[in-house]
């Protein structure tokens, strides 16, 4: 038996872009002891701006989350964290 057709009245639905509507990118943190900083990255991500968020948010959240140093932190391989001044 075939389901009958449910139309939804338009008050209940809201429209949407997929494409093209913009976008907004962020970095954040979190551990299982606490969610960390989240940080709008206004501009591409580069080494020199993702070393800035690593000295600015990351060392102080996990200083505080992690006062013993038993933290441990995990990135991905996106080139910016690969890059030479972001290992040393």
């Amino acid at each position: 038996m075939p389901s009958a057709r449910r139309t939804v009245a338009p008050s209940c639905t809201a429209g949407h872009t997929q494409a093209g509507g913009g976008g907004i990118m962020i970095w954040g943190s979190l551990s299982w002891a606490a969610v960390g900083p989240v940080v709008v990255v206004e501009q591409t991500m580069k080494a020199v701006n993702y070393l800035n968020i690593i000295a600015d948010q990351l060392h102080p959240y996990m200083a505080f989350v992690f006062p013993t140093g038993n933290g441990i932190f995990q990135q991905d391989n996106v080139p910016c964290h690969k890059a030479s001044i972001v290992l040393e």
